[in-house]
């Protein structure tokens, strides 16, 4: 493109070809997707995910409590969601396309997955829904998701007689 199509407004050449690794990105998740769907529907439930990228996530549990720790950095706190119900835990996001202010016909690599997210978890055991936690620091969210007091167990010692 010359100076004078680019002073008209113009985009140049690696605009266009951002706009394509957007649209294939898209393509190329939502086509992974459908697989995902299809294996879960034939050999049963896991983690679900949908949107434009997965964050990594790790479930753990101990004693009292179960935990999910996702790697969403660049995400804002007021861009994140977590519902709650029974055992099943949904994590919603988006990580924007533009960051600090640089136009996409700037960029000359882009390999940070941007756009909505959710995910889906199903716990081996309820939650105290009153009682979840969630922090967010250094681009990595923790939730806490405790167990309800009656699940939690009690420790019973035999008394001699």
């Amino acid at each position: 493109m010359d100076s004078t199509a680019r002073a008209k407004g113009g985009r140049g050449w690696f605009s266009d070809v951002a706009q394509f690794l957007r649209a294939y990105g898209k393509l190329r998740f939502r086509g992974r997707h459908l697989y995902t769907e299809r294996v879960t529907a034939v050999y049963g439930s896991g983690p679900t995910s949908t949107g434009e990228w997965t964050p990594a996530v790790d479930v753990y549990e101990t004693k009292d409590c179960f935990f999910l720790v996702a790697e969403v950095a660049g995400v804002k706190r007021e861009d994140l969601r977590i519902e709650v119900k029974e055992n099943v835990v949904r994590l919603k996001g988006s990580r924007p396309w533009d960051r600090k202010g640089i136009a996409s016909e700037n960029y000359l690599r882009m390999e940070f997955s941007c756009g909505a997210f959710e995910r889906t978890f199903t716990l081996p055991g309820a939650v105290s829904e009153a009682d979840v936690e969630a922090s967010l620091k250094d681009g990595v969210l923790t939730v806490r998701l405790p167990r309800p007091k009656a699940q939690r167990g009690r420790k019973i010692s035999v008394a001699r007689k």
